[in-house]
């Protein structure tokens, strides 16, 4: 089994094209600026503190 598997693999390398120039890099698969997140962790820290916010509304951090 370990031949077969090694002998695909020699035959994909062998047969493989150039890569296709009008893939995407890894940079423009990000999604637009600005990438933010509001709650990082679900939670925020404010005067009073860390405020947990995991079972909170979504528009708790604004309001914390």
């Amino acid at each position: 089994m370990w031949a077969l598997l090694n002998v695909m693999k020699d035959y994909s390398r062998e047969t493989a094209g150039p890569a296709n120039p009008m893939a995407q890099t890894d940079r423009e698969r990000l999604p637009p600026e600005p990438r933010i997140q509001a709650a990082p962790g679900f939670g925020v820290q404010s005067d009073k503190g860390w405020v947990n916010m995991e079972l909170s509304a979504p528009q708790s951090e604004y309001w914390s």
